[in-house]
């Protein structure tokens, strides 16, 4: 290569030009959401198509159910790795969507309230309630 690049001179160039132009590149930044406002409510609106369908094709693990209003994703502890992830409708990328379902079970939301109260209390010291 006939040139090279010093990446702590480029970093700290890069860092000062947003400093200097903070508002313009905010306002730009402003501008593209109002422009594009619909190509995000249906970027939005597909990928959470998407999900619906997926949880209804698969149905609760544990009862059966189909309604897609009441299905949610439910991390198994074992497969967990305890890194908190950002939601479908954000900028997830298929292939990271794609292994963050392989972790979860869909269930409905009575189940999942169930299986979380079921863990916490399996992860509870022994207690000991008297009566007096």
């Amino acid at each position: 290569m006939w040139y090279t690049i010093d990446m702590n001179k480029y970093q700290a160039r890069h860092k000062q030009y947003h400093i200097d132009n903070r508002e313009k590149l905010n306002a730009r930044s402003r501008q593209w959401r109002i422009d594009n406002r619909d190509k995000q409510r249906n970027h939005i609106l597909s990928r959470l198509a998407g999900l619906y369908w997926y949880k209804v094709t698969k149905g609760c693990a544990d009862c059966g159910s189909q309604d897609y209003r009441t299905l949610e994703l439910d991390h198994v502890p074992e497969l967990a790795d305890g890194t908190p992830r950002r939601t479908v409708t954000g900028m997830m990328q298929p292939d990271t969507l794609a292994h963050e379902l392989a972790k979860c079970e869909v269930v409905c939301a009575n189940c999942h309230s169930i299986r979380t109260y079921m863990r916490r209390l399996d992860n509870r010291p022994e207690i000991c309630y008297t009566s007096k």
